[in-house]
């Protein structure tokens, strides 16, 4: 790092560089990608090609541009840039699509380079006698994680009027952060050493330190650094200072653990120049592991924990009639059918009664379940269970488990892993999908603190309420719908009124990409489905208490939640059904559409 003017902030409670516009006007555009990417420009015959690649190196990006007359169409480009680049991809994806008032087409595709998957997203365009082939490419188990990072710079650009000249130009900032680090602790010199990197901490962790450097010369100018939990802004930590006559310069910040340790939850710091988003690191924390935690058992095939395929009625692998030689083209699986839940429709195979990500430690089973088109013969599909123990990056392969497709047109079947005889342990679990030996989907569930009355004699059991309410709900209790983002995404319990106010709102639900919606407020989750079976509030654990700040954290369906007000008074909800949508063609990308039950007064 560069030592010459530190500035020291004490903060006591915290993805992207200032962006910078590349613009071709010889070839008709422009794109707005962060200056601490990797870049190079290079032609290729008559087409002028962009490469620009993520700090982590995770994330590969390219924009190629030529000249296209009025005969050439956006199928045409893609037909030519498969054959060409892509001829041992696997194309899952094909649809129009228009990117800021260009219309094209957009492509996925999987295939394997250098012995890795990866994802492969491509937009082809024709526009004012250009052709455009934009795309990204992530390795797919890491797709989750960077592809937003992406879309967030694929999604700006945009087409303008071409000119004479072809010339790159990029416009550079007057001042930008570079070397920025985050980690556990700080040198005498005001440096964070490699081994005390990190973008992960345990709730229990003293400090958490960031650290940078700067260039450029921005006398009397403001700077702030900014901590973000779960997307909210946490207001009381944020410290700005103005910048001296230096033309370059270092400092630090540093939180602070708070009483009760650090919030579990996914946080990002991020440091702004006269207001302008500069630069910005995402970190997690989670729980400390304990040993109690740390002993997930593997059991053998046919114990408890075990995973199994309930193809047919008596759970055994149903075997193709015929070689692997006669496999059916028009096989496909259903992406829209896989999903996760506890409990089976009585007689169904894939139709479960409710479908969850969060499970309890007593949940009898998890069941992953799917559907298929076209004839299975020959094909076989693999599902791996996988634990990450609580402040362990290290993943734990619990178990797999194959399903051998039947000789027969579409059909549906679900895989399950059954409770360990000491309960789940908590922590997050990874449930991989493979087809023919290919990676195929994945999805991610959390076992959480609590317990479910599944197994029980109750027969409510934890995730089976589907319409959230039940005939015996109390009268005063009446449904409305949020969305959130516009005019309604607020909601105020005493006028009963729906509105855009975040100001003097008593919940807001927000636009995170996460399957379980996000809602602001001072609220907190019981374990009740029923609105009636609450009669009482708690005096303590409610989100927002004792902060400055209304803060914000996923709800779960279908779970009885109680509001305290800002007068005393309380609230009672319940989020009964959510319409979710991410599409780069929204703004913002990820929304929701929540069905909720509300009843004030609660009691």
């Amino acid at each position: 790092m560069k030592k010459a003017t530190i500035f020291i902030l004490l903060i006591f409670i915290s993805s992207l560089l200032s962006a910078q516009w590349v613009v071709d006007n010889g070839f008709g555009f422009k794109i707005n990608v962060p200056s601490d990417w990797t870049r190079e420009t290079k032609t290729e015959g008559t087409d002028k090609i962009y490469d620009f690649v993520h700090p982590s190196n995770n994330i590969f990006l390219e924009v190629r541009a030529f000249k296209a007359d009025a005969s050439v169409t956006p199928d045409a480009i893609a037909q030519y840039f498969e054959s060409q680049y892509l001829p041992s991809a696997n194309r899952v994806a094909f649809e129009d699509y228009t990117l800021n008032n260009t219309p094209g087409k957009f492509a996925g595709y999987t295939m394997t380079v250098n012995g890795l998957e990866v994802g492969i997203g491509t937009f082809y365009a024709v526009k004012n006698g250009f052709g455009y082939v934009l795309w990204t490419m992530i390795e797919t188990r890491l797709y989750n994680q960077y592809s937003g990072i992406g879309d967030e710079v694929l999604n700006t650009f945009t087409t303008i009027s071409a000119s004479s000249t072809s010339k790159r130009v990029v416009i550079p900032p007057s001042f930008k952060i570079t070397n920025m680090k985050l980690g556990k602790s700080l040198t005498s010199n005001y440096d964070i050493l490699p081994q005390q990197e990190a973008e992960e901490f345990q709730s229990n962790q003293d400090k958490i330190y960031v650290i940078w450097d700067w260039e450029g010369k921005a006398v009397g100018k403001t700077m702030t650094v900014k901590w973000y939990y779960n997307g909210q802004e946490i207001t009381g930590a944020s410290k700005s200072y103005t910048l001296p006559a230096d033309a370059q310069g270092y400092g630090y910040a540093n939180i602070i653990k708070p009483s009760g340790g650090f919030k579990v939850g996914r946080y990002f710091v991020q440091i702004d120049f006269q207001g302008q988003k500069q630069r910005r690191i995402d970190f997690e924390i989670k729980k400390p592991a304990s040993n109690a935690e740390a002993g997930f058992v593997i059991v053998p095939p046919g114990s408890k924990g075990n995973s199994s395929n309930n193809g047919n009625s008596n759970g055994k692998n149903i075997n193709p009639n015929s070689s692997n030689s006669n496999f059916s083209s028009n096989f496909s699986l259903n992406h829209q059918s896989f999903k996760l839940g506890e409990e089976l429709q009585p007689g169904s195979k894939s139709n479960l009664k409710s479908s969850s990500t969060k499970f309890y430690k007593n949940t009898p089973q998890v069941i992953s379940v799917f559907k298929w088109n076209g004839n299975g013969n020959g094909h076989q599909i693999k599902v791996n269970w996988h634990y990450y123990a609580p402040g362990s990056s290290d993943k734990m392969t619990i178990v797999s488990s194959t399903f051998d497709f039947p000789n027969q047109e579409g059909g549906e079947s679900n895989f399950s892993l059954s409770k360990p005889d000491a309960g789940w342990p908590e922590g997050q679990y990874w449930v991989e999908y493979y087809m023919d030996g290919q990676y195929e989907n994945e999805f991610r569930f959390d076992v959480v603190p609590g317990s479910s009355s599944a197994g029980s004699s109750s027969t409510s059991a934890w995730g089976t309420a589907t319409g959230g309410s039940s005939a015996s709900q109390n009268s005063s209790a009446k449904k409305i719908v949020l969305t959130s983002a516009g005019s309604e995404s607020c909601y105020s319990f005493k006028t009963g009124k729906i509105h855009g106010d975040h100001q003097n709102a008593d919940i807001m639900v927000e636009p995170w990409c996460t399957e379980d919606v996000g809602v602001c407020g001072n609220w907190l989750v019981t374990n009740y489905t029923n609105m009636d079976a609450v009669t009482t509030a708690p005096s303590t654990g409610y989100l927002s208490d004792g902060k400055s700040f209304t803060d914000c954290d996923v709800m779960d369906m279908n779970k009885v939640v109680i509001i305290k007000l800002k007068d005393g008074t309380y609230a009672k909800m319940m989020i009964l059904k959510t319409d979710f949508t991410k599409s780069n063609s929204q703004n913002p990308p990820c929304q929701h559409k929540a069905t909720i039950l509300v009843q004030y007064p609660a009691f």
